[in-house]
């Protein structure tokens, strides 16, 4: 759940950065991309959970959720290969697709690793391991935006004069990487308990 509120927190930062490739959205920007992005969550959330649920398990779902919700974040960057000056549009339009397709299987893996969890333990004490699971959530929410304004300041002040022009920003890809290679662990551990 960290990286998931980690990446949420990182995506606009990065969009309105003037290092990103970009040349810093605006915030109306960000806003018709965020909402194309909710479209496409919500037209594609339930039907997308219910096939990959049927078709694969709750387990199968986690990987999936992993895979196809958190990996493709490390895309976000190449959408400066879409920019140009006088038109935005296909970036955004870019950032909008990848945005709405990582939000549906982030959704499914949120689902599904409530689903799994409530599996683990009896009924009696569900309740208080969802409280203690919200109050975790609730602590990574209060750290998070100072924690990844740090992270993707830090990313984002490497510019093209120190390491040669290049067609994607290295700084916003280092960021987004690292957001992205969190996945292998997570991985191990859906594998223990899939086991």
């Amino acid at each position: 759940a960290m990286i998931i509120i980690a990446i949420d927190e990182a995506f606009p930062l990065y969009c309105v950065s003037q290092n990103n490739g970009l040349h810093g959205l605006s915030e109306r920007n960000i806003g018709q991309i965020l909402s194309l992005a909710g479209l496409i969550f919500a037209l594609g959330q339930y039907k997308m959970y219910t096939f990959v649920v049927d078709r694969f398990g709750v387990y199968g779902s986690l990987y999936l959720g992993c895979w196809l919700g958190i990996l493709p974040v490390v895309l976000f960057p190449f959408s400066s290969l879409f920019y140009s000056s006088q038109n935005s549009k296909y970036s955004m339009l870019y950032l909008a697709v990848l945005s709405g397709f990582t939000k549906i299987f982030q959704s499914i893996f949120f689902s599904s690793i409530t689903v799994a969890s409530n599996r683990t333990v009896p009924p009696q004490i569900r309740s208080s391991m969802n409280g203690l699971g919200g109050l975790g959530a609730g602590a990574v929410k209060a750290v998070s935006p100072m924690l990844i304004g740090v992270w993707l300041a830090f990313c984002l002040s490497w510019g093209d004069t120190e390491y040669g022009k290049l067609p994607v920003p290295l700084g916003s890809l280092v960021g987004f990487l690292i957001f992205a290679l969190v996945i292998l662990p997570m991985i191990a551990v859906i594998k223990s308990l899939d086991a």
